[in-house]
């Protein structure tokens, strides 16, 4: 029994309208740091440990909303700026939310899991040049 007295069989996420298969497999591959998630994933979220990027609970404010709501909807070219300004690993969205179409077509990130509720996908790792290697100096 864990705190509140809910088992792991009482998990309210236990679910086909939540995506604990997609975070599962963020796990699998050791997938580490922020997400970009589904508004609707938020509170799963927060129950599984995970600090959401946004949630229900409204202390964001208009201007980081509207931002939101630009990039999963793919208005603009809000998503790739929010995903480099949050330095976002990986991303839970609805299996229907258009951001998910741009994803798919973005460098540098890839599909990790997609079922009928949630699309998960990861930043690329990508290898960091080693000091000094552009250089060209003789000795």
């Amino acid at each position: 029994m864990s705190a509140g007295g809910i088992t792991r069989r009482d998990r309210p996420w236990r679910r086909r309208d939540h995506p604990d298969r997609g975070t599962r497999r963020r796990r699998e591959h050791h997938i580490e740091g922020p997400v970009f998630n589904d508004y609707a994933f938020g509170g799963y979220l927060i129950f599984a440990g995970i600090k959401p990027f946004i949630d229900g609970r409204y202390f964001y404010g208009d201007a980081f909303i509207k931002r939101y709501a630009e990039a999963v909807s793919v208005a603009s070219d809000e998503l790739p700026r929010l995903l480099a300004e949050y330095h976002i690993a990986w991303t839970l969205l609805g299996a229907k939310t258009p951001a998910v179409v741009l994803l798919d077509h973005l460098p540098g990130w890839r599909r990790l899991y997609a079922d009928e509720v949630a699309v998960c996908t990861s930043a690329s790792r990508r290898r960091q040049p080693e000091p000094n290697a552009s250089r060209n100096q003789k000795l």
